[in-house]
Parts: C-alpha cells; structure tokens; sequence
C-alpha cells in the first residue's frame, strides 16, 4: 500500500494530474516529475497531494549519448538533474496505479498525456478522462518555479505549478456552477434516428457567469456515430443524407459518446442559473434527447430573432462555405443577448509596488479585486508577481541600484516573478476596460499606473484617501512573495484593508474625483502666436477615448502668454522606455479611431511608436474672418483586415455658420460587409468589445462605407481649421482627407475632457448609456467656448468675441 490515506477513496474523489518526462531509446516515456491533487466531487475540497520526482533506472554513465542527448533537451526545459529523484521507478508506478483505480474523474491537460501516461504504466487506461483543453482551458505554461527540484528556477517548468494553475481554475469553474451562478446559452443540431429518438451530432455550450455576464468557458463537442454506416436501414440512411446537406458533418467525425454528452447536459443544466435556447422547438428537441424536463428560456421570446448562417469557418464540416455550425449559431445568440442582458457595475480596487527604470514604471506586484458597486460582494481577485521586462544584470548601474533600492524596501527579488510582465499589463487593461469605477489609494498611485499603462487610463479613478481612508502600510506580512517578511509592506495586505474599509464606510463615491493637472498653467491669449516648431509628444492620448472616465479637468488660467522654444528636441537612447509602447498607427487609406486596436506588427522585444518627432504645430487665427470656416469634429470605429480603419460613427460641428451651405455632418456607416464572421476571430472579438462601448451593432448604420472617403474630401474642401482631439485623430483624418489643412490640437491647449457612457438624444446606440461621437464633439464645443474664447462668446457669435486661440503648445507641459 503506497497511498497514506485509504480513508479518502471511500469518497468521492476527482484527480488533476500534470507530469513531465522523455522518451528512452526504446522509445518507452518515462516519467520524471508529476504532481496529483485530489479534490471532493462534490465540494471541489483539496483533500490531498502528491509530488514526486523518480529515481533513475540506470546510472548516467550507461546510457547512450542518444539517450544522453534526449535527456539533455529535457533538462533544457525543466531542470531537474538526472541524479535526482524522491522515490523510485516501483513506487511512482503503484502510486499512479492506486490513484487512477480509486477516483471518479481523472483531469489531464490534453489527450496527449493519456496517451504518455499509458505508454509509461504499460497498459490501457479503461478508466473516465476529462481534459482541460476541451474545457477551454487556455493553458501557458510558466517557465519560472520556486520548486527546489529544478536547477534553473528562472527558466524552468514545473509539474506542481501546473497543477496548482490547473486546480484554481477548475474549482472556481465548478464552485460557479455550484452556486447557481452560471447561464447557459447552448445551440446544437442533429438528427431524428427514430420517430421516438432524437441525436444530437454537435453541439456548442457557453457558460456565462449571471453576476457579470461575462463569458467563463465553452464546451463544444461533435458525438460519435452511435452505430456503423452498415447497420442502417434505407430509411435513416436517407434522414442522415438530409442532415448532412445542411450541416455536412461525416458520419464516422466526433469523438465524444452520447452517453457522456447527456449525463454532461444533465449535471450542467441541473445547477445552472439560466438556460437559453432558440425557441420552443430547440427546447422540446433537448428534452427528447435527454428524456429529462428542465425550463429554459427563448431568445424569440425576448423578440430575438437568430437566423441560420449558411456558411462557417468550423473544421467540424466539410462544405464548409454551405454549412451551418453551432458553434457559431450560439455566438450569435451571445451576441444578441448582450444587447439586453443588465451590464452590471464591477469596481476595482487595486494596491501594487514597483519601481521606475529609465523614467517608465514597473509594477512588480499587484494585487486587484474585483466588486460588485454597491454590496462589494468579491467576484474574483488576482495577485500576481510579474517577471521582469529586463534582467537586473542587463540594465546599467543607476538602474541596478533602484532594483536594489527596491528589493530592499519591498524584499522581492527583482528578478523574480511567476507571470509574464506584458500578460500582466494587459490583464489590468483588460479589467480596467470592464470597470466602472476603480479605487486607489491616492492619486499618486494614480500616475503610477498612468505611467506603467502607457497613459492608456480610461475609467473613473476614485482616491480613498479623498474619501478619507487613512493608509498606514503594515510593515510586516505573512505574504511568500516577500523573502523577508520583516519591515516589508505587501500590496494584497493594502488592498485587504482598503476593501474592509470600503465595506465599513461606504463611501458614495458615484463620480470620479476631478483630476487636476498639477503645474499646468494655461494662458490666455491677448494676441495670436506664431506657429513654432513643436516638441517631441508622447502619444499617450493612443488610443484613450474608448471607455468611461468620468472626470472633470480643473484648469488654472495665466494672464501670461507663452515663449515657446523654437528648437525640436529629441529623447536620447538612454531616455526611451525600455518597455514596449503602443501599437503603430496603420498606413492605409482608413482612418483609425478608439477602437481596439489589432495586434501590432512588430518583432517580438521590439516597440512601435508614432513618430510625431517632426510635428509641425499649425498657427491658430481668431475666428474674425467669415471666409474662415472652423470645424469641430470626433469620430469612432473599428479595425478590418490589413490594419485598415473602419468609421462607425463621425460628428463633425461648423462653429459659425456664415451660409445657409454650412450644415453640421454626421454620418452613421453601414459596414463594408453584412456577416461580421468574415472578419478574423481577433477582429470579431474587438468589434464586439466596440459595440459595449458604443452600443451600435455591427449592421447597423445608415451611410454608404464606400462613400465615407468622397464625402469627407468635399465637406473638408472649405475648412480652414479643424479641431480634434489630438495628434492621433489629425493624422487619422488626413489620411482621408491630405495633409493639406490647418488642425487645432485640443490635448495641447489642455483639453483633458475623456468621452463618458452617458444618456444623450442620439437614437442610433441601443442602449442610452453609451459613448457617441455627437455628444463628445459638443463636449468639444463647450471647451473651445470656455477656454480658448472669451467666456462670454456663443456659437452664432463667437466672430464678435475678439479672443484669439493661440498655439503656445510647446510650453505646456505634459499631465504628470
């Protein structure tokens, strides 16, 4: 008996298994590393575990140099030495023996490995196998452990790690459904095998969490055929050839036994919130299939009408531009119900330290929250330590220090971390996009983050301390990130505190507090300004205007005019980030927006910037002459293929109307093509993070697409000076329109306005709360009138003012 506690197979137990090892010269698989967590069907409670590494079968100095050689390219990626090992070859085999005889389900990360594992014990594994990547379990394996069996924990991977990853998310998938919190939308199609018996031949099954419907895991499946092609009689024969016209899956394709496929959909539906089919025939269809009763909902009920899409990308089937899938009959039905599903309110409350490399923050550990807005009821949290962008050794001695400064201050490593830095930043982005508030400790933790995010914060920023929490960082904590525990201060214990403070006070924080640009002055402007030569510009403002960020900028205004330096500056090497910058602005014929934007093209270590170097910055004249025509103009869209731009929606405000030519534009674009599953799945996933912002659906839309070039070059013909935004906006629009005009950049003159989810008389979003171009080119408006006009000035009017915009752009220092 090799298992310490027989006790614990009289219950009923599910094992999650990971293992790593080589092929001999028999090309036998041989284990070195594995590690095995049993957990309680029913609770998903840990109740034991085993990690072991095997004992050599043979000293080093009898194996072949081919078996050297195998074993050598093993070490390279785990690292444990061929002399170590905690029990041998006999043990290791009974102990696997024992577990997969004794437990209920057996969770692997792949086929494969059942296939290794089989190979390894000898035999056929008859027993029940689950895998995790049919789960949809993305699964990227560290190459960093604290394992002490590994020679190079900086670059090794380690069983035992995997498996924990592997535990963590599938207990908190379970316990999910467990609780009742999970929704099902399932779309499936199939056959009539009898009058009385109905198959299901593939299916397709998304799990969404009903607190923040968002989309948790996927189960899709193609069964096996129940019985060979001979034993059909004419008559199914024939019923199967129907189906295989429209679907045009073989009958011998699929993988997974009927038996399973119901029992699954029976313990799925049994402990779910909700279940969404189609309509009333899918549901009686499921019910003879199972021979089970449960209620579901139907889309046509809530006037959701999905229709069949003839045409898929789906490996499943074989004419695949005549077929239709399931797979993507139930995106559709995500989709469609995304458009009236409650978007609840989540807030972030997040802590973290780091340190600062040539002038760009690094955060080293994070701890983040998320909650619900007004019980901060916990959802989820994550608390991760990151990888370093760059290995102390290889930074120069001034940096070195300050990871020295930092390691003592903080006692972590800094070359220590268990996820990868640029995973990390984009999971915080990821998470700050979904939120609708995010609390912090101070607004210096703020600039923090807007330094580490590249500028990129679109969300409402709350300050607790202006709330009056009142932070004393513990300098001690139990955390084993921290190599010393003594006098070092953890983000997740900050981040606990402020959340039981949070939930002892309260707080009605239902506005952001207004940011102030500390040390920006603006002037106003008694005379106009030569245009000058302008400063190399951070292009932090890329892509920044997609989410909510309720704030109001308060500006402090000089009588003084501005001297601006007439020479351009540039960054010396020393000066650049280490770390990669935002994705470059494409070079097509189309412009770019807010939308998110496609991969970026560049090698892998390397950064794209927008080069704005040589920026000229245009003169800005008063509005005094009624041949001058200034418009004010904003506009969103979305990415298609070959990194080109797609408008959605565009504003564009004549501010004095001399003519009763002059008309304000708004255009609201159909897109170039009506099914949006012709676009990449990567593309598919941005529009549709586009349309939670913007609520606009991807057919929707009024202008032609093929227009929107030729109508923009007329209605720009006569513009003497444009305002946008900033440098990213001017370079998209004339990428449409030339170079050739005069653009007024309003980030530059102080403009800080962000584009708020907010009700508004525009009818072409499906939901009030959103983020539209005409509200923001208003917001727009009112700036220009406050700050760069005399107050007193009105938009039929503002000719009579006398104020004078200036460019005094250079002298204006960047928001901290």
């Amino acid at each position: 008996v090799f298992i310490e506690d027989k006790f614990i197979y009289s219950l009923k137990m599910n094992a999650i298994i990971d293992f790593n090892g080589f092929y001999n010269f028999g090309n036998e698989y041989v284990i070195k590393e594995y590690s095995i967590r049993l957990i309680r069907d029913d609770t998903n409670e840990e109740m034991d575990d085993f990690h072991r590494v095997s004992k050599p079968l043979t000293e080093w100095k009898a194996l072949s140099k081919n078996d050297r050689d195998k074993y050598k390219d093993y070490f390279k990626t785990y690292g444990i030495a061929w002399k170590r090992g905690t029990h041998h070859h006999q043990f290791i085999v009974e102990e696997l023996r024992d577990v997969l005889r004794n437990t209920k389900t057996i969770y692997l990360l792949y086929k494969g490995k059942r296939d290794m594992l089989a190979n390894y014990l000898g035999e056929k594994l008859n027993f029940r196998f689950k895998y995790f990547k049919d789960m949809d379990f993305e699964f990227k394996p560290d190459l960093y452990t604290k394992c002490r069996y590994h020679e190079h924990p900086a670059k090794n991977n380690c069983a035992n790690d995997n498996v924990s990853k592997m535990v963590e998310w599938f207990t908190a998938r379970t316990t999910d459904f467990s609780r009742g919190n999970l929704n099902i939308v399932i779309d499936f199609n199939g056959w009539h095998f009898s009058d009385k018996e109905y198959m299901i031949k593939e299916y397709a099954m998304y799990f969404i969490h009903s607190k923040t419907n968002q989309v948790i895991s996927r189960d899709f499946q193609v069964s096996e055929a129940p019985v060979l092609w001979d034993q059909l009689d004419e008559h199914k024969r024939n019923e199967w050839k129907a189906y295989y016209r429209v679907h045009g899956i073989k009958w011998d394709y699929g993988s997974r036994d009927t038996e399973s496929i119901k029992s699954n959909f029976k313990d799925k539906f049994s402990s779910s919130n909700k279940i969404y089919v189609r309509n009333r025939k899918k549901h009686s269809l499921l019910k003879k299939y199972l021979n089970y009763d449960f209620e579901a909902s139907y889309l046509t009920d809530m006037n959701l009408e999905l229709k069949d899409k003839m045409g898929t990308k789906c490996k499943n089937h074989d004419q695949r531009s005549k077929n239709n899938c399931a797979n993507d009959n139930a995106l559709s039905m995500i989709s469609l119900l995304s458009r009236i599903l409650e978007r609840p309110k989540l807030n972030i409350v997040i802590d973290f330290n780091g340190c600062k490399i040539n002038d760009k923050y690094v955060v080293k550990e994070y701890s983040l929250y998320v909650v619900e807005n007004k019980t901060y009821d916990i959802i989820r949290n994550d608390f991760e330590v990151s990888r370093p962008p760059i290995k102390k050794d290889q930074l120069d001695k001034t940096s070195q220090e300050k990871c020295t400064d930092y390691t003592n201050e903080f006692g972590i490593d800094w070359d220590y971390g268990e996820r990868d830095y640029k995973a990390i930043k984009k999971h915080i982005r990821r998470e700050f996009r979904n939120s609708y508030k995010i609390y912090v400790i101070s607004k210096t933790k703020y600039r923090l983050l807007r330094n580490y995010l590249d500028g990129k914060l679109r969300s409402n920023f709350v300050y607790l301390k202006k709330l009056g929490f009142e932070f004393k960082p513990k300098m001690r904590t139990t955390c084993s990130n921290h190599q010393e525990p003594l006098n070092k201060n953890c983000a997740n214990d900050n981040v606990e505190e402020m959340l039981s403070w949070l939930l002892d006070n309260k707080p009605k924080a239902n506005n952001a507090i207004n940011i102030k640009l500390s040390g920006l002055k603006m002037p106003r402007f008694k005379r106009s300004i030569q245009p000058q030569a302008s400063n190399e510009t951070k292009a932090e403002d890329n892509d920044s205007k997609r989410f909510k960020f309720n704030r109001g900028t308060e500006l402090e205004v000089s009588g003084k005019t501005s001297s601006v330096p007439s020479r351009t500056t540039r960054k010396t090497a020393s000066d650049r980030s280490l770390l990669p910058s935002p994705p470059p602005i494409p070079k097509s014929n189309s412009l770019a927006s807010l939308a998110p934007s496609p991969p970026p093209m560049t090698n892998a270590g390397s950064s794209a910037k927008l080069d704005i170097s040589e920026t000229t910055v245009p003169a800005v004249t008063t509005i005094k002459n009624s041949l001058e025509k200034h418009i004010i103009v904003d506009f969103y869209g979305y990415y298609l293929p070959n990194n080109e731009y797609a408008i959605k929606e565009f504003n564009a405000i004549i501010v004095k109307k001399t003519s009763v030519l002059d008309k304000d534009l708004y255009l609201f674009v159909k897109p170039p093509f009506q099914d949006i599953k012709q676009l990449p799945s990567e593309l598919t996933d941005a529009y549709f993070e586009f349309e939670q912002i913007h609520n606009i659906g991807w057919r929707d839309g009024r202008d032609d697409f093929s227009s929107v070039r030729s109508i923009l070059i007329s209605y720009f013909a006569t513009a003497t000076h444009i305002y946008v935004v900033n440098l990213e906006k001017q370079r998209l629009l004339e990428k449409f329109i030339d170079k050739n005009h005069n653009f007024i950049r309003l980030n530059e003159l102080g403009f800080d306005d962000q584009p708020e989810k907010d009700s508004g008389e525009c009818s072409n979003h499906f939901d009030e709360e959103s983020v539209c171009a005409r509200k923001f080119s208003k917001t727009m408006l009112q700036w220009v009138k406050k700050h760069a006009l005399n107050h007193n000035s009105s938009r039929n009017d503002l000719h009579n003012d006398g104020g004078q915009i200036g460019s005094a752009l250079n002298s204006i220092p960047p928001p901290p």
